[in-house]
């Protein structure tokens, strides 16, 4: 009995540590000295539980002592073929004529390099042992497995995530243009600046199955569910054991790292795919030693090069390996050069488009790793600094804080999950132990090698799963040790009874890990705000509602969605819509003549607050992400709501003094009445014409009025034009914005008619779409924009802008520029206010000339109080626009109120 319990003690230490270990993990986030305490502990015990074992803990990596393949003649001349086929083809390549030479060339030299490898090598009679017959549950299971992944990436693919997120888009619209000219395929994307090979898949998808979505990601969702049965390879070549193979295929296919970029059509899951499959292949061609699984694994990894940039450093793992074999069996090299170099000629075939692209065309191909480095206008010293905290950042990510970014994570979530996250540290640990082993090596460097294109890259993203994605199949082998561990005790140790026990404990442990991770994406990721917002999910929803409407209506789109490669890709039907800048406000030019849909980013509040005032009958709708945060404004304008506004008001009377009721009121849609046949009331009647004129730009307008008799014309109160009678010509400057008119007069028999010219425009009738009835009304400050840091000279631009909450994108004037905004506040209600300024960059308030506040903080709230009398008050503002990302806000604190947004409702022109 002790006898036996000695030699199960190692087996239930393993299991106390991956208890502890989990623990452990659970603790890490809110209790991080707790969770280093505890792992001491574990990795202690985990310590005492191999310390004495004799099972495999490490798989060993070798090359088989078969006979190794010879090839006959034949082969040697297909082998030149294929030779001489790379050189020309990529000569070819990289000349000025049409390239579809080039790939055919391309495409015989690898039908040569095939026919060589697998009709001309041939082995001597020295056969290779026989594999092991499958099993019927081991077939279930890894077809299980398979379907599995392939459940998790393709359900509602389309929905999930919601959006297409602008890089899904941008190869989207390169597939439909990618094979415009059959005779020059472009091997390079210069919008993405990666190879086109994913494209290709991508075109012929789309070609399937439309310019949908689902055409764009299911070739991720393909290299993913690829990946997967790579895995699968790689854990029956490594563990030469087809359940381990399952195994490593499950955790692999449930990983939520592995989920969200086989759920993205993007090239990032490419990496996984290719590294494992080149991993599984070399380990298979170290075991059968025939020239065809040398050639299909320098294909594999040639192929790789094709995609994403972090693959480029996995055939550094590829030679450390090769390198670790030669020295533990020094034969290795002798026997196997001709083999090598066909893995070497199958890596070089493949890769010709692009290797040739990199060496003519260099600076283009390394254009984006030059751009994201984090030594890029950074000192030596400063780039090794930076290299060490995006080092500790990006090992922390696998099990304490990972990748901030939304849409490649929950933010700050550990890539791994809690049981694989305590797995990977123990499996860590068993291989520094183990350190020996060769494969203890080659996965530790394969892990840290491939988290090189994070931490060399953009620190303020760090850390990133995106570019870090290379280390994923390492993390996740290394999480397959501890478990391949009680495996080896379970097979060598255990009776029946307690081996079932062990297994039953294996077994709850993956379905664990299955059941947290698909919980964590499908549930917590899908309906977290921080990732659904991240899919430009905003463009998504403008480009499903413009299909939805077609070109029926108008579409006016906020700046930052505006032409967007989402919107290209999903409505490419809608050609013309317009853009609404982020320092617009309300009114928009509309003739009526059709419905309108508004679509405005959550900081326009105020516009949509304004229209709201404006169309109190259209269709207002705000969409939410899963977890209540708003994501977009929308609003339904029908021809209707739109012409309840347009026009001016004209009150007829019978007394000069224009006072009074009315003996007749109505609305008119043009300044163009005829009083000829018929007229109201008699003769002689009194008239008063008002509302609001929309002055679209800046500049002097002409006015020509004909009148029957005499006239006044007032803009903004104040008396402008004056006509007896006759037609009558006068120019006024007037600011951009909605503009107080009123028109006083005597009607006789006649014509009364008012015609504009605009700045840059010709006479004409006043369209409806410039005049508004009320609610429409001209409160706000008069801005005077200077094209100049000191607000010198005549300003270039003056507009009404109905409040001071702006966010400027796309500045107005070229930077540096300045702005004084100037007019009158209401004070309804004596007392104490609180005035004051957030900004980017410095701004001012004066309140009756005297200067109140001198917000010099960037991107802080600076706030003053002042004692004011009830009435009206002036006020000034002052903003210096001189860098980027430049906003202003100005807010008040009313008695006995919270703060806000000034409301255009007490701001008045001076």
């Amino acid at each position: 009995m002790k006898i036996q319990l000695r030699r199960q003690l190692p087996t239930l230490l393993k299991l106390i540590a991956i208890l502890i270990g989990i623990l452990a993990q659970a603790l890490i986030k809110n209790h991080l000295y707790v969770s280093i305490g505890l792992w001491l502990i574990a990795l202690v015990v985990l310590f005492f539980g191999t310390r004495k074992t004799t099972n495999t803990i490490i798989p060993k990596i070798q090359a088989s002592t078969l006979t190794h393949e010879k090839i006959s003649s034949w082969g040697y001349i297909f082998s030149i073929l294929a030779v001489l086929c790379l050189i020309t083809s990529f000569v070819l390549f990289s000349t000025e004529l049409p390239n579809i030479i080039a790939w055919l060339i391309h495409i015989l030299s690898l039908l040569f390099i095939l026919i060589a490898a697998y009709g001309f090598a041939k082995s001597r009679k020295k056969k290779t042992s026989k594999e092991n017959s499958w099993r019927w549950f081991e077939i279930a299971a890894l077809a299980a497995v398979l379907l599995l992944a392939t459940s998790l990436r393709v359900y509602k693919i389309s929905q999930l995530p919601y959006g297409l997120w602008f890089d899904e888009a941008d190869n989207g619209l390169n597939a439909l243009q990618i094979f415009s000219n059959p005779n020059n395929i472009p091997v390079f994307a210069p919008s993405t600046r990666l190879p086109a090979h994913l494209i290709y898949f991508i075109a012929i998808s789309i070609k399937i199955f439309g310019q949908t979505i689902f055409s764009v990601r299911i070739i991720s969702a393909l290299f993913g569910i690829g990946t997967v049965a790579a895995a699968y390879l790689v854990g029956r070549e490594l563990f030469g054991n087809r359940r381990i193979g399952i195994l490593l295929a499950f955790l692999l296919a449930v990983t939520r790292w592995d989920l969200i970029w086989s759920r993205i059509g993007m090239h990032g899951i490419t990496v996984p795919f290719f590294e494992l499959l080149s991993f599984g292949l070399i380990l298979r061609a170290l075991r059968m030693q025939r020239f065809r699984d040398y050639l299909l694994a320098g294909l594999s990894m040639g192929l790789g090069l094709c995609f994403y940039v972090p693959f480029r450093l996995f055939p550094i793992i590829m030679i450390i390996l090769l390198i670790g074999i030669s020295i533990a069996q020094r034969e290795y090299l002798k026997k196997a050069w001709r083999h090598l170099l066909v893995f070497i000629l199958g890596v070089i075939i493949i890769s010709v488009p692009i290797s040739q692209f990199a060496v003519f065309h260099s600076d283009e191909f390394w254009g984006r790793t030059s751009q994201v480095s984090i030594f890029t206008d950074r000192t030596i010293k400063e780039g090794i600094q930076t290299a060490l905290r995006t080092t500790g950042e990006h090992v922390a990510m696998f099990t304490y804080k990972g990748d901030r970014n939304g849409r490649h994570n929950i933010p700050s979530e550990p890539m791994l999950d809690l049981v694989t996250g305590t797995l990977f540290i123990l499996g860590i640990a068993l291989c520094i132990y183990k350190i020996k082993q060769p494969f203890s090596i080659v996965l530790l460097c394969w892990l840290f090698f491939m988290l090189a294109p994070g931490i060399f890259s953009l620190d303020f993203e760090s850390p990133q799963s995106l570019r870090a994605i290379g280390s994923l199949p390492a993390a996740i082998l290394l999480s397959t040790l501890p478990i391949f561990a009680l495996i080896e005790d379970q097979i060598h140790i255990f009776k029946r009874k307690t081996s079932i026990l062990i297994a039953t404990s294996l077994v709850l442990i993956t379905l664990s890990i299955g059941f947290i991770n698909s919980y964590n994406y499908f549930v917590r990721e899908a309906n977290s705000s921080d990732s659904w917002l991240e899919y430009s999910t905003r463009d998504t929803i403008i480009a499903r509602e413009m299909v939805h409407f077609g070109d029926t209506v108008d579409f006016f789109v906020s700046t930052f969605y505006f032409n967007t490669p989402t919107i290209r890709y999903l409505a490419p039907s809608i050609k013309e819509y317009h853009r609404i800048e982020t320092h617009e406000t309300f009114p928009f030019l509309l003739d009526g003549q059709r419905d309108a849909i508004f679509f405005l980013d959550p900081d326009r509040t105020p516009v949509y607050e304004q229209m709201k005032m404006v169309y109190p009958d259209a269709t207002y709708t705000e969409h939410k992400s899963p977890g209540g945060t708003l994501a977009l404004y929308e609003i339904y304008l029908t021809k209707t709501d739109i012409q309840s506004v347009q026009g001016l008001v004209i009150n007829y009377y019978s007394t000069p003094e224009v006072s009074g009721k009315p003996f007749l009121g109505t609305s008119i849609n043009q300044l163009n009445l005829d009083w000829t046949k018929e007229y109201p009331g008699s003769l002689p009647f009194y008239f008063d014409i008002s509302g609001s004129i929309f002055a679209n730009q800046f500049g002097e307008y002409k006015f020509e009025i004909v009148s029957p008799s005499s006239i006044d014309f007032y803009v903004d109160g104040i008396i402008t034009f004056h006509s007896d009678g006759g037609t009558y010509s006068g120019s006024i400057e007037l600011a951009k914005g909605i503009h107080s008119i009123e028109i006083r007069g005597v009607g006789e028999t006649g014509k009364l008619q008012v015609s504009w010219q605009p700045p840059s425009g010709e006479m004409t009738d006043i369209p409806a779409s410039n005049l508004f009835l009320p609610p429409v009304t001209n409160n706000g400050l008069v801005g005077s924009y200077y094209a100049n840091a000191n607000w010198e000279g005549a300003p270039s631009i003056i507009q009404v802008d109905p409040f001071i909450h702006f966010y400027f994108h796309n500045p107005p004037l070229a930077r540096p520029y300045t702005v004084e905004w100037v007019g009158r506040i209401m004070i309804s209600e004596a007392g104490t206010y609180e005035f004051g300024l957030e900004s980017i960059d410095n701004s001012q308030i004066y309140i009756d000339n005297t200067l109140l506040l001198d917000n010099q903080t960037l991107n802080q709230y600076q706030g003053k109080s002042i004692d004011l009398s009830e009435g009206f008050h002036d006020i000034k503002i002052r903003f210096s626009d001189l860098t980027g990302a430049t906003h202003i806000n100005l807010y008040w604190k009313p008695p006995d109120s919270d703060r806000q947004n000034i409301p255009s409702e007490v701001l008045f022109l001076p």
